[in-house]
């Protein structure tokens, strides 16, 4: 009888931590977005501020 809710115990502390590690691996995935993000903004303004500037209007 012992092992069945020894089951139970491990079936709910599946229940209460998948969620609580799905969660922190979709905000690091989130947090590279972002991060990778701001790179290419920070990349296409650098190669877009001398081309501005050498322009004539």
């Amino acid at each position: 009888m012992r092992q069945h809710r020894d089951r139970g115990a491990l079936s709910l502390e599946y229940v209460l931590t998948a969620p609580l590690i799905l969660a922190v691996f979709g905000l690091i995935f989130a947090f590279g977005l972002i991060a990778e993000t701001n790179g290419v903004l920070d990349a296409g303004t650098r190669d877009a501020a001398p081309a501005a500037s050498r322009s004539k209007d």
